[in-house]
């Protein structure tokens, strides 16, 4: 598909993540689940052994568990990663003037209904842009297969399939200027004056005598009969108490108006304090990816064991293995996104987050990794969840609340996870240009 015209009323454009619940309630998530963890892209082997597996041993065991952190996280609204993607797709129709819907891998809104919903409109062309940054068989390859299956009903459309994100400029540029508009924050400046007035308070209070017993027993505050008689007298005698004569009256309250307007005029005004933008210190960056099996890297790569080469982050994706190995992208995603923003400066870790089962998964994973950490001595962090444009249960309840006691549980200090680039600006420009070809 070449010349991508967004003025063309003929043209679609899908964002595709992986999938959400309808609701948290046990029923729908247990739907949700039964569609995914069957998918023969997710648990390799036979179908008989997945579907044992998946029916009678992973979905009864995690159910009550997979169930409680959706109610976590749900909003009033909804999902937060279908809202999140609804705010990017309305954003992203309104700056190119294009049609622009949502779909997920599983669950709703399903491929085949927007498909549906674009052949309803006379769209004969759609161009797909999978919310998940790299390639692999449980992102890329499932995906493909059923928009192959669901284009077969729909004969008339024509359809591309953008690259993987972590291959794309504009999108490892974006990443990196959404990093350095969050690691700035804005401070209190107090001025020289006040901050030398506090130190001077602070020396009087040190040095202040402090009165003896004997000078409090003598202090005396006694206030004679005839004194309080003659405070009481004036008092009561006040104009403005007991003189109802109408002009009398007049006269006193405009005397007082007067003497309010004229304190509120002399009252001195509160200064707004100054302020400044300063950055954030962070001891250490973690990249969290999601993490898949071993055997779903092998099988890409052709071969029964990747070597997992730490040369692949430095060489980039031609050298040695397969460009497609996914451990290796996601070294490489880490190193084009930090040495792009101004973060550069700090040492960083990958890690691997999301392991389900005992099956051998990429290494490290995340809280050991942040555990590691924080017993080595780092107490400021910031995690960036790199394989997530998408805010979801990954990054609110997983990173947010179990990567957070991983690291502090170990004794640091500071834990700040980056939150999804969602449907911010620079994304939107991102998307745009990823449509579009350039």
């Amino acid at each position: 598909m070449k010349n991508i015209d967004f003025s063309d009323s003929e043209l679609g454009i899908l964002l595709v993540n992986l999938g959400t619940p309808d609701s948290p309630k046990s029923k729908d998530v247990k739907h949700f689940l039964e569609q995914m963890l069957n998918d023969k892209y997710l648990i390799t082997g036979s179908a008989l052994k997945r579907k044992l597996l998946v029916n009678y041993v992973i979905i009864p065991s995690r159910l009550s568990k997979t169930s409680y952190a959706y109610k976590r996280i749900w909003k009033e609204d909804g999902s937060p990663l279908k809202i999140e993607m609804l705010k990017a797709a309305s954003a992203l129709e309104e700056k190119i003037s294009t049609k622009v819907k949502i779909a997920m891998r599983y669950g709703n809104p399903s491929i085949q209904s927007a498909f549906f919903e674009f052949k309803q409109q006379d769209v004969k062309k759609i161009i797909i842009i999978p919310l998940y940054p790299h390639f692999t068989l449980s992102t890329y390859i499932t995906l493909k297969e059923e928009i192959e299956r669901v284009s077969v009903n729909f004969r008339d459309i024509k359809y591309k399939i953008t690259d993987p994100l972590s291959g794309n400029e504009d999108y490892l540029n974006c990443f990196a200027s959404f990093i350095d508009s969050n690691i700035y924050t804005e401070v209190e400046i107090k001025p020289i004056e006040e901050e030398n007035q506090e130190l001077q308070n602070t020396e009087d209070i040190k040095s202040e005598e402090i009165p003896s017993i004997e000078d409090k027993l003598n202090f005396s505050t006694e206030i004679t009969e005839n004194n309080l008689q003659e405070n009481c007298d004036n008092n009561l005698n006040h104009p403005a108490l007991f003189s109802f004569d109408e002009d009398n009256t007049q006269e006193s309250f405009s005397s007082l108006k007067e003497e309010e307007i004229k304190v509120t005029q002399e009252a001195p005004k509160t200064p707004t304090p100054a302020k400044e933008i300063i950055k954030k210190d962070y001891d250490h960056v973690v990249f969290s990816f999601h993490g898949i099996p071993v055997s779903h890297i092998n099988i890409i790569a052709g071969h029964k064991e990747c070597c997992f080469d730490e040369s692949c982050q430095i060489k980039g994706l031609n050298y040695k293995c397969d460009k497609n190995c996914y451990w290796k992208q996601c070294h490489v995603t880490a190193k084009n996104i930090i040495e792009r923003s101004q973060l550069s400066d700090k040492p960083y870790s990958v890690a691997f987050q999301s392991r389900v089962g005992k099956t051998p998964w990429i290494e490290p994973e995340i809280s050991n990794t942040l555990h590691n950490l924080a017993r080595a001595g780092v107490k400021k962090i910031l995690i960036i969840p790199a394989s997530f444009p998408v805010d979801c249960i990954e990054t609110i309840h997983e990173l947010n609340n179990i990567g957070h006691d991983s690291f502090v549980m170990a004794g640091a200090e500071s834990f700040e996870l980056l939150p999804a680039l969602n449907s911010h600006s620079l994304w939107i420009d991102a998307l745009a240009k990823i449509a579009k070809g350039k």
